[in-house]
């Protein structure tokens, strides 16, 4: 399925020196200032103006907007190896965690069964909806 959150994912190192050109801006606007602080309006100027359809400033959601400009999306397993633990922080309210439950996380104690990669064509809309929905948030929360 679609990766939905940036957490606790992997990269293909491909991947990885592929997008970091795309970051250097981001990291550069970000240095030294508190991330709460960080400057929203000038994250997403850069990327937009750039065609990459980041819909916020935050860290992962700028990877996933460079990734989906290269032609990449993120699948995700139902296997599940990490708990997220933190019931308050920069995302998370204790409201927000014991909504969606992440307290009765059950990790997975063993390697999942061989997985079954999503078709070319499956991938490709995957991808298109992916651009589509960002247009869509960007369209509705300029």
């Amino acid at each position: 399925m679609r990766l939905g959150h940036h957490w606790g994912f992997g990269l293909f190192r491909r991947h990885w020196r592929e997008i970091q050109p795309l970051l250097e801006p981001f990291h550069a606007l970000v240095e030294g200032v508190e991330y709460r602080a960080r400057p929203h309006a000038a994250i997403l100027e850069h990327y937009r103006s750039r065609g990459i359809l980041a819909k916020v400033s935050s860290q992962d959601e700028v990877k996933q907007a460079v990734g989906l400009s290269l032609g990449r999306i993120g699948l995700n397993t139902f296997a599940v190896y990490g708990r997220y633990v933190g019931a308050r922080g920069e995302h998370m309210t204790p409201e927000g965690y014991a909504l969606r439950g992440y307290g009765g996380t059950a990790m997975l104690d063993h390697p999942p069964p061989r997985l079954r990669l999503p078709t070319a064509e499956v991938i490709a809309e995957y991808h298109r909806q992916g651009l589509e929905h960002r247009r869509q948030v960007i369209a509705a929360n300029p």
